[in-house]
């Protein structure tokens, strides 16, 4: 079936229907109790209708653009596990269960993708009444989370944006932070590909799929070792207990920024053995940082080379998403804007790009 090209953006969600509970405090995992059929769920699963048999395919899932009878789309994010080693199926579960808690701590995050159901082996709800999925989703074993759907658009490799629209999205993208790090969630692979850019202006962080608490790791540190290497901070390369913070997302987000401005990712230049051995993060942030943060400054001033360099930076001097979003840099971009007129502002400049439709990585 040919892929229906889709203009709607963040979707609206009828709050009779989607209204989202979050997990309880005690920590339990969702979908770790028997269920019961809910006629409100199998009514609204059943009544969505994919769009494309598969939207696009991940390491670990795949996705299905998916429409109900009011035109509004949604994205189906599903795993078989039935064929899979017992382990491997274990792990996908817990990377799931750590999914749907972090989309449900952020619920009230307009910088996050929005939950709207999911599936957890033989256990699922649209929220607080579990059911099972019909027809989208027809193997017990399946594990699967529906979510609003944003059709973003994809730039040139290598595309360096301004100054005040890489702030503006950067802003955005903090308050998103923020929002996860409040509820002790580490996002763990910040870059350029998860952060999404609707025509609208609309932007998301978005592809959960390792989110992990703090906690979790700390009592687990050999599974902090998970991201994409060019966007890993060094601390967590070196896989050590006592550096896992939620400050780690900060580093991928301060090379992030680094690679908009410059349209390119400094650490690509390293060896990849040296990527790999956290080398060349290190190397960078010592030997080479100061003279591409001298090259910020003179480009885009002092402000910005100084908000890179509260981002990539040790651990220790690293700054928070908190205390980012207070930096003189992102302020006077911002200049007390309300998101209106801000998402209006990347739209503007959306606008002037030939851009292609991209695929979300959620």
């Amino acid at each position: 079936m040919k892929r229906k090209r889709v203009q709607s953006l963040a979707i609206q969600i009828p709050n009779k229907k989607m209204r989202i509970s979050t997990p309880d405090s005690s920590g339990t995992k969702i979908g770790s109790s028997s269920s019961t059929v809910s006629p409100q769920y199998r009514e609204f699963v059943s009544s969505l209708v994919p769009v494309s048999k598969t939207y696009a395919r991940g390491s670990t899932s795949f996705l299905t653009l998916l429409q109900d009878p009011e035109g509004r789309h949604f994205i189906s994010k599903r795993i078989k596990s039935k064929s899979k080693h017992v382990q491997w199926v274990q792990t996908t579960e817990m990377l799931y269960n750590n999914e749907i808690q972090a989309l449900s701590a952020t619920i009230h995050c307009p910088e996050t993708p929005k939950l709207v159901a999911w599936k957890i082996g033989g256990v699922s709800s649209t929220h607080s009444p579990p059911g099972t999925l019909p027809d989208n989703c027809d193997d017990d074993n399946d594990h699967q989370i529906i979510m609003e759907f944003i059709q973003t658009w994809k730039m040139e490799q290598g595309h360096r944006l301004p100054a005040q629209i890489t702030a503006t999205i950067a802003y955005f993208v903090l308050r998103a932070l923020k929002s996860l790090h409040n509820a002790d969630f580490l996002h763990r692979d910040i870059k350029p590909e998860n952060i999404l850019v609707s025509r609208d202006g609309i932007v998301k962080l978005c592809d959960f799929g390792i989110c992990e608490k703090k906690q979790s790791l700390l009592s687990s540190p050999s599974a902090a070792f998970r991201g994409t290497p060019l966007y890993m901070a060094p601390e967590v390369i070196s896989n050590g207990s006592e550096s896992i913070d939620v400050k780690n997302d900060i580093w991928g987000f301060g090379i992030t920024i680094l690679q908009w401005l410059t349209g390119s990712n400094p650490i690509a230049a390293f060896p990849e053995s040296e990527i790999s051995q956290s080398l060349a993060p290190k190397k960078f942030l010592m030997e080479e940082s100061g003279n591409l943060f001298q090259q910020i400054n003179a480009t885009h001033g002092q402000d910005c080379a100084d908000f890179l360099r509260k981002c990539i930076a040790d651990l220790a001097d690293r700054h928070s998403a908190e205390e980012l979003l207070n930096h003189k840099w992102i302020v006077d971009n911002i200049n007390h804007s309300s998101d209106v007129d801000l998402r209006k502002r990347i739209s503007t400049y959306i606008s002037t790009l030939e851009l292609k439709p991209s695929v979300p990585d959620f």
